[in-house]
This record gives structure tokens, sequence and C-alpha cells, in this order.
């Protein structure tokens, strides 16, 4: 395993092998630069108050910590998360792509990019920048219809074993429950 971190952005970048070791470090709290992609990690520490970027894509990660106030740029897509925690208010750059999403938080105004592209959120997402028709679990069994620019593409999602389909289709069926009922 391999975590990058460093205390100043665009510095020298320092190595350890485990989120042990970097939680140990007496300025833990003054970290700003966390990247731990590609590590299978499944779960994440509490993270520094002070951290501005969070890479932690390509893991199997089914949940996030709390985010810190700090954080402008959070890579987390290719994982297995169900739900992002609430976005920080100062987030700028958002990547949580082919993931098991079924909703996603509400985006603060900072957010200037945002991906979000192969999740089974069960629900049209509009904004300026893109609509995205996504996933709709009965009708469209996991196939993501995209307008961009102009084009209609379609993909099939990535597949999903029988544990990660049912949660999927639990939570949603959950939701409508919630909705319906409200």
């Amino acid at each position: 395993m391999v975590i990058k971190y460093n205390f100043v952005l665009d510095g020298e970048t320092f190595v350890c092998k485990t989120f042990d070791d970097l939680e140990t470090l007496d300025n833990y709290h003054d970290i700003v630069y966390i990247n731990c992609q590609g590590n299978k990690l499944t779960v994440l520490p509490t993270l520094p108050n002070s951290l501005v970027y969070l890479i932690c894509s390509s893991n199997k990660l089914s949940v996030l910590p709390v985010l810190p106030n700090s954080l402008t740029h959070l890579h987390c897509g290719i994982n297995r998360l169900i739900l992002i925690p609430t976005l920080p208010n100062r987030l700028r750059y958002l990547d949580c792509e082919q993931n098991l999403l079924m909703f996603l938080p509400k985006f603060p105004d900072s957010l200037t990019y945002k991906c979000y592209n192969y999740n089974p959120v069960d629900t049209y997402i509009k904004d300026s920048m893109t609509v995205t028709s996504i996933y709709t679990i009965e009708k469209m069994k996991y196939t993501q219809v995209n307008w961009s620019g102009g084009i209609w593409t379609a993909a099939r999602t990535p597949s999903l074993n029988s544990v990660e389909r049912g949660l999927i289709e639990n939570t949603t069926h959950l939701w409508r429950k919630i909705l319906v009922e409200s």
C-alpha cells in the first residue's frame, strides 16, 4: 500500500505505507493532500481538518468519512460508494463516477466540475453542464443514457454482483416508500 501526502500544495510529497502510520504523525491535521488511490481500501480514517485534496479513487470504499470543510477537490470514483456525505461548501471538483450511488448530495454553489457517470441513480439529474438520464433500475436494466453537447450516448454499467444489485434495489424501494409517505 502506498499513501502519498503533503503539507503544502505542490510541495514535497511524502509516502506512508498505512493510514495508521500517517495518523500517528504529530502534524497529521496539517496535511492538505492525500492520494491513496488503487490500494483496495475498504475504509478511510477521520480526515485531517486541513485537507484540501483527497484522491481515493480505485479502491473498494462503500462509505466516506465526514469530509472536512477545507476540502476543495474530491476524487472518489471507481469504488463501491452507496452514498456521499454532505459536501463541503468550498468544494470545487467532484469526481464520483463508477460507484453504486443511488442519490447525490446537494451540490455546493462553489462546485465548478462534477462527474457522476456510471452510477445507478434512479432519477433525472439536470444542471447547467449536462443532462444525464441515469440508470433506471427496472426499465433500463442498468443502462446509462447520457445527453451532452447535443449527443445521446448509451453504455452498460459495470457488472454488479448480486449483493450490490440487491442493495441498490432495496435502497430504491426504501426511498420510493419514504417519498410516497411524505
